[in-house]
């Protein structure tokens, strides 16, 4: 409680991490940033291993199996779908950033881009990379039902698209950003 007897969230949240013995502050990471706030809402929910996947899925006895419904070959959890499957997996080495089996959505912000990636704002571009790879998989529908392949050509234009899109979310000196980022996005040679 403050000095005038209100609640303050963020004092309860560094509580509850130091109860548990969590170091990892979240919230730095995933709310100051520039990406929408509805990005924010799901990056919280995925580092929080919180999205709605598979694997949480069976454990709610909603689904009967926890398999990717893209690449048929893993279970289908957070990591899964935004390092794992075959278009995460591409759509990485595309941008220039190596994944390892060690690379988590607990870690997001530990992520290695590539020096031609201005510093500032990573985190909102990282996000950006995040918000695609789930919306892609939710493309899956067309995959199961329409027997579609996953696309990575479609995958960065939309994060092309967006990335002109949230230009508009960058301090007014920081525009030029998003042009780098257009250009990681590059269609495949």
């Amino acid at each position: 409680f403050t000095q005038d007897r209100q609640l303050r969230s963020s004092a309860v949240y560094r509580l509850v991490l130091s109860a548990t013995g969590d170091t990892t502050d979240y919230a730095k990471f995933v709310w100051h940033n520039r990406a929408p706030p509805r990005v924010q809402f799901f990056a919280w929910l995925l580092v929080q291993n919180r999205v709605q996947r598979k694997s949480n899925l069976l454990i709610k006895n909603i689904v009967e199996d926890s398999t990717c419904e893209l690449c048929r070959r893993a279970v289908e959890d957070n990591d899964h779908i935004i390092f794992g499957c075959i278009i995460a997996r591409a759509f990485w080495e595309h941008v220039g950033i190596q994944v390892t089996t060690t690379t988590t959505v607990r870690k997001l912000w530990e992520l290695n881009w590539p020096m031609s990636v201005p510093r500032r704002h990573r985190d909102c571009l990282t996000l950006l990379c995040c918000w695609q790879l789930w919306k892609h998989r939710k493309h899956r529908n067309a995959v199961v039902f329409r027997h579609e392949e996953p696309s990575l050509p479609r995958l960065l234009r939309d994060c092309r698209e967006d990335a002109r899109l949230w230009k508009h979310r960058l301090p007014t000196d920081r525009k030029a950003i998003s042009s780098s980022w257009c250009n990681i996005f590059s269609p495949i040679s």
